[in-house]
């Protein structure tokens, strides 16, 4: 009787500190995401727009093969755009 009730005791511990260490996670979780919505970091790094990516990646696919031009632009007039 003694042996059942100590792993009956550990079960339970084992159970409680899992959902303390859940709890904990979580609020870390909320604090970060709270944190990110009122302090923005700025990454140096300029996002341009569709448009601007895909002419960039055009002319380079232009100067790697030109064959294949009058296949892009074809592909590029069919993008319907926002």
């Amino acid at each position: 009787m003694q042996n059942k009730k100590s792993q009956v005791a550990e079960t339970i511990t084992l159970v409680f500190v899992t959902i303390v260490i859940i709890v904990i996670m979580l609020i870390f979780v909320f604090i970060s995401s709270a944190l990110h919505i009122i302090k923005s970091v700025d990454s140096g790094v300029k996002i341009g727009s569709i448009e601007d990516r895909i002419k960039e990646k055009t002319s380079f696919a232009y100067s790697l093969n030109s064959e294949n031009k009058n296949k892009i632009e074809i592909w590029l007039k069919e993008i319907k755009w926002p």
